[in-house]
């Protein structure tokens, strides 16, 4: 599996994508009866992947270009290559946790939060 993030290749061991549905609810009198209704106006994905890098100084690393991308909130786009599941979207960071830096060892490890642009 391939997977890059603006031209950066992301060395991921894990990748977790889920759909959320955007929608509102609310309730009011219909037909003479009071009603919940709900209207659905889209769907919007998100994907949640966890990384590592090796053997690179903390100024060359990936996690500083995606973290000047999270600071700036711009555009980015995602493509992932796992056949038959091939994605290319544009996406925002929304979030980069669980960092864990060895700077003795040259290892990094975090997980980022990407959500997709309609």
């Amino acid at each position: 599996m391939s997977v890059t993030l603006d031209g950066n290749t992301l060395d991921d061991k894990k990748i977790i994508e889920r759909t959320k549905v955007i929608y509102g609810e609310y309730a009011g009198w219909k037909n003479g009866a009071f009603a919940s209704t709900t209207k659905v106006y889209g769907t919007t994905r998100e994907w949640i992947t966890e990384c590592k890098e090796y053997g690179m100084t903390w100024a060359s690393g990936t996690i500083v270009a995606l973290q000047t991308i999270l600071e700036s909130g711009d555009t980015v786009t995602f493509t992932m290559s796992e056949p038959p599941h091939n994605i290319s979207v544009s996406v925002k960071i929304k979030d980069i946790t669980n960092m864990d830096i060895d700077m003795e060892a040259g290892r990094k490890s975090y997980t980022l939060l990407l959500a997709e642009v309609a």
